[in-house]
């Protein structure tokens, strides 16, 4: 799993073929699309090994492809793996009183041509409670300025210390992070 967009290291390797003059190409495929080369080498040998380091911002997948200079017959793809690539969240509380909280959230995540609107549902807990109850529920703002990412900037008026959970219903964006539903999300109350 990777954290917001990053660089990754892939490697393929072949042990023995049983013939000379392999090559092993990295390729990866996101968003449904075709495979794509990535990188790879070719050996005079029967074995080698082969690592590359792509730059990923959604979720991909790798698979190495082997064959033969020699002999066309040999045309073999490895399992497919496949990296998740989550946003990169953060979530900070500022008390600006003794009766008020400000939540901001941010994520940030890959250029997309049309953004799916995502609402956040935000819970509050005082120490010794043992329920969350559903206090605020608000569309997250998407901006595709410099960095693409949803935000929310919220008051929360409370009384006294209290424990805040936030929570969507569904992922962000359908090709970032492991695909989920959570249903429970926007009840009014919730158990932690």
């Amino acid at each position: 799993m990777v954290l917001g967009s990053g660089t990754i290291t892939v490697t393929g390797q072949v042990s023995d073929t049983g013939q000379s003059g392999i090559n092993i190409s990295i390729e990866s495929s996101s968003d449904g699309g075709p495979w794509q080369y990535v990188g790879g080498a070719d050996f005079l040998a029967t074995s080698g090994s082969v690592a590359v380091e792509p730059t990923i911002d959604r979720n991909t997948l790798f698979r190495a492809h082997v064959t033969s200079m020699n002999d066309s017959s040999l045309n073999e793809y490895s399992d497919t793996v496949e990296v998740y690539v989550r946003p990169s969240i953060s979530l900070s509380l500022t008390p600006l009183s003794p009766t008020v909280l400000e939540v901001n959230y941010q994520a940030l995540v890959h250029p997309v041509g049309h953004a799916p609107r995502r609402r956040m549902f935000i819970y509050t807990r005082h120490p010794g409670q043992h329920r969350f109850h559903l206090v605020a529920s608000r569309w997250l703002r998407f901006s595709a300025q410099s960095e693409p990412q949803y935000a929310l900037h919220y008051r929360l008026h409370n009384r006294g210390t209290v424990i805040v959970l936030v929570c969507i219903r569904r992922p962000l964006l359908p090709d970032m992070g492991k695909p989920f539903s959570n249903s429970a999300c926007g009840r009014r109350t919730l158990l932690p």
